[in-house]
């Protein structure tokens, strides 16, 4: 890892590991819920994101993350010992494994509120925190209450004070799709294209650079790897294919489609997926973001007779991603797609 700051260490060592009011919320919520609670801050990843919204001032940004994950361990802790909200705690219990995982994160939009939600390919809870310097306000407690009562699909509860503010947005951007409309002095109207097009016609027409671009100007891996071109390649065999992606959401369409229609093994009293689909994290990214898909008949070969294949897979990234297969080499396919799809 790379090495922090001496007043981002000094915070981290006061603030984060002895701060009273820190521990102090982690121990009750893991006393509370009976597991062990667990978070683990990419701090000099946060640093590389908010550093320049807080002047420098490292140890005011480590405070105000510190204040966060205390106002959140507050709202699920609350949750959790009220009794009118136990089905949202058992369906909590049946998703961890063991413990209760919680990420720190920094948002890819354009937004200016704290926000939290369940993943469940992390196995974990994730708090989101907007690109500013981040205030602490009486708001944020419902705020994190109402995403959190969100979870599980709700989980049957009825808290429509606490999930109306889980569901106030900031305003969106202008929409990509919208037709853009001008009327020529004539009064003949014409239809421009829209920014979309615009978008995908600037992908194919890029102008490159003859210089290297600074490291600082660089957005993280989740973001950059956002546009246009895409890569994927697919490389295997019978029992086991890996594919891997640029695109996260590429990756993530395909494996969420094979789970939901993989077959069951019902020769293993377990009833496992026929086919195991997994999703590998980035080693690379801050946020939520997947760049290997491993398709595996391993854990049920002796009990099935299952294979993957390789143009079930190719079929899908061609035919429904719509890349476009640009090399066949030792075995492995690679396709390519130059239009970004939209957000």
């Amino acid at each position: 890892m790379p090495s922090l700051p001496l007043q981002a260490k000094i915070a981290i060592r006061d603030k984060w590991e002895n701060g009273d009011a820190l521990q102090s919320s982690l121990k009750n919520l893991a006393a509370i819920i009976g597991l062990p609670v667990v978070i683990e801050p990419e701090w000099h990843l946060l640093l590389a994101e908010l550093d320049t919204f807080y002047g420098g001032d490292r140890a005011l940004l480590v405070t105000s993350i510190v204040n966060c994950v205390v106002d959140w361990t507050t709202a699920i802790s609350e949750i959790i010992e009220d009794d009118s909200l136990e089905s949202w705690t058992e369906l909590l219990l049946e998703a961890v494994s063991g413990r209760v995982l919680i990420f720190l994160e920094v948002s890819d939009k354009n937004t200016s509120k704290m926000s939290t939600s369940w993943s469940e390919a992390r196995q974990g809870f994730i708090i989101t925190l907007p690109k500013k310097q981040l205030d602490r306000s009486d708001e944020l407690l419902p705020t994190f209450r109402g995403n959190l009562l969100a979870c599980f699909g709700g989980g049957g509860v009825k808290d429509e004070s606490a999930l109306e503010q889980s569901h106030t947005t900031e305003a969106e951007a202008e929409d990509d799709w919208a037709n853009v409309v001008k009327v020529e002095a004539s009064g003949k109207v014409v239809e421009e294209p829209t920014r979309a097009v615009q978008e995908a016609t600037a992908t194919t027409t890029r102008v490159k650079t003859k210089t290297l671009p600074k490291l600082e100007s660089l957005p993280r891996p989740d973001e950059l790897f956002k546009k246009a071109p895409y890569y994927l390649t697919i490389g295997g065999s019978s029992d086991e294919i890996h594919v891997e992606g640029s695109h996260s959401p590429s990756l993530k369409l395909l494996a969420d489609y094979l789970t939901r229609w993989c077959r069951v093994n019902h020769q293993d009293s377990r009833k496992p997926p026929a086919v195991q689909v997994i999703l590998k994290q980035s080693a690379f990214a801050l946020g939520e973001w997947y760049d290997l898909v491993v398709l595996t008949t391993k854990e049920t070969r002796y009990s099935l007779s299952s294979h993957v294949s390789v143009a079930t897979v190719a079929a899908f990234v061609e035919g429904v991603l719509e890349y476009d297969r640009i090399s066949t080499q030792g075995g492995s396919l690679m396709f390519r797609r130059d239009v970004a799809f939209q957000a």
